[in-house]
């Protein structure tokens, strides 16, 4: 909360901590192919989750509402789609998944989640 009184009056407000641990951000940006729509990761959540924007001046859409933080996301050079990673609870056990942002379809590719899963590319 600010009071404006600073340290022994100095003049700078004072804010509470919860101010400055409640900082997100937007990170792992990648093009989709035709170079107009770019995927990136967002936490506005407080988990972070798959995100796009459709050209510039245009308004941000989420496109994953897991519980889990994803933590990659990868765009098919050639298709509108892209393959992101997520994991259960921290556990580092990736699951891939092809995502249809078109679409709003999501297809888990590989279904083994006792096993490590790492994206080599397209």
């Amino acid at each position: 909360m600010e009071d404006g009184g600073g340290a022994a009056g100095d003049g700078y407000p004072r804010y509470d901590v919860e101010r400055y641990l409640n900082v997100r951000s937007a990170y792992g940006a990648a093009f989709g192919p035709s170079g107009e729509r770019l995927a990136f990761l967002m936490d506005t959540t407080g988990t972070a989750q798959v995100w796009s924007v459709a050209g510039p001046n245009r308004w941000p859409e989420q496109h994953t509402f897991f519980d889990e933080q994803v933590r990659f996301l990868s765009w098919s050079p050639e298709r509108p789609e892209l393959v992101f990673g997520m994991d259960a609870g921290g556990n580092e056990r990736a699951q891939l998944h092809l995502l249809d942002p078109d679409r709003g379809r999501i297809t888990n590719l590989t279904r083994k989640p006792d096993a490590k899963h790492r994206w080599g590319g397209w």
